[in-house]
């Protein structure tokens, strides 16, 4: 398998074994390929040392790191963290592993069990990422804390950016632009490295997606993850911070994620069986009250509500007698459909035009209540300090 060419930047390729919790972390459970041979490190030393003098004395920065079966693209996060002893302030690293079947555990320890600054976390029971979130922000120290998703190659430059812009006052909290490597179902690299989040601002936002930096200001709020919320948890933290405190976008580039395409058999099954986009609609519910908001959600699924559109105006048009505005509204509907045919694109439109605005809509008027019920446990790294 050739490696992915196009890394963020100040993420380099290296030989095996460059730093002992990388190597360990890639050798912990078995694998095929590139995967194996520890190929992913952190940004030169210089970088880190950057980001260590731009926190402010006496302060700490933690990394945040949460997967449920994460391999292999785990193994490339925590080989990116930045390697023991070449961060000259406080550091400290929380996994949390959310009950992971794949080997994921057993790397997430053994990467801990390298160095003295990580704790590892295990939560089992009925979990999802904001669960998870929960967890790093309950065991993590005050100061500076980055959460990151384990399928995320993380850069230092954006993190002594983002500490800087806080630090000067610019911002509560910062997220960045973010590029992103698909791979097929084998695992390899399926074309050229993408913008997800392409660089932007710098300039106030109300979403934010998994990946963000808070800063002392915004933890102060104590604000949780709202653990009732399946998907979508990352823009309903993110709406609720912004009321209160400046989440500032940067230009700079957070991180490489790895990831499988949105619409692949891994993940289309689960957004079909699970009703995912119900949880988007119980979120539109939940911020009625705060319209800044929610044209921010509209912009960003802009796809959905518009296929959501198109499709309630031919019903009301037809309900009210008005069969030309049902033939003109069905045509433009046809006439994405056939657009996003001819891309290659037909079951990603299917998803998010035809079907998940139904689904939207239920959670809309009967919101999802699920059950979120889970055990915690410490299971590597040293005993952690007082919360926050």
């Amino acid at each position: 398998m050739n490696a992915v060419k196009d890394r963020v930047n100040g993420i380099r390729e290296v030989a095996p074994g460059a730093t002992p919790g990388a190597a360990a972390a890639a050798s912990a459970t078995g694998g095929s390929g590139d995967w194996d041979a520890g190929r992913w490190t952190a940004g030169p030393e210089v970088e880190w040392a950057a980001v260590s003098a731009s926190v402010p004395a006496g302060a700490r920065l933690t990394i945040g790191v949460i997967a449920r079966n994460g391999l292999p693209f785990l193994r490339a996060c925590l080989a990116s963290l930045p390697p023991e002893g070449t961060f000259a302030g406080e550091l400290a690293i929380v996994l949390v592993d959310s009950d992971s079947s794949d080997g994921t555990t057993e790397t997430m320890t053994a990467f801990a069990a390298a160095r003295r600054d990580a704790r590892v976390y295990r939560i089992e029971g009925s979990v999802n990422a904001a669960a998870a979130r929960n967890v790093v922000l309950e065991h993590a120290p005050a100061g500076f804390l980055m959460l990151l998703d384990g399928d995320m190659v993380l850069n230092p430059a954006f993190v002594a950016a983002a500490v800087g812009r806080i630090r000067n006052g610019e911002a509560d909290a910062v997220v960045g632009a973010l590029r992103e490597q698909h791979f097929d179902a084998d695992n390899r690299p399926d074309g050229e490295e993408v913008w997800r989040h392409p660089p932007g601002g710098p300039a106030l936002v109300r979403l934010a997606g998994g990946a963000i930096l808070l800063g002392p200001p915004a933890r102060e709020m104590a604000l949780r993850y709202d653990e009732g919320q399946r998907i979508c948890e990352d823009w309903d933290f993110a709406l609720r911070l912004s009321r209160r405190r400046r989440l500032l976008r940067v230009p700079d580039c957070m991180a490489l994620h790895l990831t499988h395409h949105y619409f692949s058999p891994q993940r289309r099954l689960d957004f079909y069986r699970d009703m995912r986009p119900r949880a988007l609609g119980r979120m539109v519910r939940k911020h009625l009250g705060s319209p800044a908001g929610l044209l921010a959600v509209v912009n960003r699924e802009r796809g959905v509500f518009m296929g959501g559109a198109l499709q309630w105006l031919a019903l009301l048009a037809l309900a009210a007698g008005q069969p030309l505005l049902a033939v003109g509204a069905l045509a433009l509907f046809g006439a994405d459909a056939a657009r996003n045919l001819l891309r290659g694109k037909g079951q990603q439109w299917a998803g998010t035009r035809l079907f998940a605005p139904w689904l939207v809509l239920a959670g809309l008027l009967v919101p999802p209540r699920p059950s979120v019920r889970y055990d915690i446990r410490q299971i590597g790294g040293r005993p952690a300090p007082a919360p926050v």
